[in-house]
C-alpha cells in the first residue's frame, strides 16, 4: 500500500493514462485551462476526490492481484508438486481476473468519466 501512495500519479498515468489524458484535455477546453480543479465548485472537486480515491483502492487491488497471481503457483508447487503448481496457475488466472482485471478496466472507466462533471456544469454556459 505505501507503493501505491508514493507512486499514485504514476500508476494513474501508467494504468489509466491515454482516458485520463483525453478527460484532462476535455476539462482544458471546457474550462478554458483556469479551472480545473482549486476554483472548481465544490462538487466537482468533490467527484475527482472520489476519482482519487476509488483510484487508490484499484491500484491496490492490481498491485495484489498481479503479487497473489505470481505467489500462488511458486506456493502451490513448494506444498503440492506439479499438482499443486498446476492447480495455482488455474488459481492464479481467476486470481487476475477478479483483481487485477476488474480493476483495470473500472479504473479506465472512471478515467472517461473524469470530465462528465464539467461537462455537465458547463454545457449551458
Amino acid at each position: 500500500m505505501f507503493s501505491v501512495v508514493a507512486a499514485n500519479d504514476w500508476l494513474n498515468d501508467y494504468w489509466a493514462g491515454g482516458n485520463l489524458k483525453r478527460s484532462t484535455e476535455t476539462i482544458d477546453r471546457i474550462t478554458g485551462e483556469s479551472d480545473f480543479y482549486d476554483s472548481a465548485p465544490q462538487e466537482i472537486q468533490e467527484s475527482i476526490d472520489d476519482f482519487d480515491e476509488l483510484g487508490y483502492s484499484h491500484h491496490v487491488a492490481i498491485l495484489a492481484g498481479i503479487a497473489l497471481a505470481i505467489a500462488v503457483p511458486i506456493t502451490g508447487y513448494l506444498v503440492a508438486g506439479f499438482v499443486g503448481g498446476i492447480s495455482g496457475v488455474v488459481l492464479a488466472i481467476v486470481i487476475l481476473r477478479v483483481l487485477s482485471i476488474r480493476s483495470y478496466r473500472e479504473l479506465n472507466r472512471l478515467a472517461k468519466q473524469m470530465s462528465v462533471p464539467y461537462e455537465e456544469k458547463y454545457e449551458n454556459q
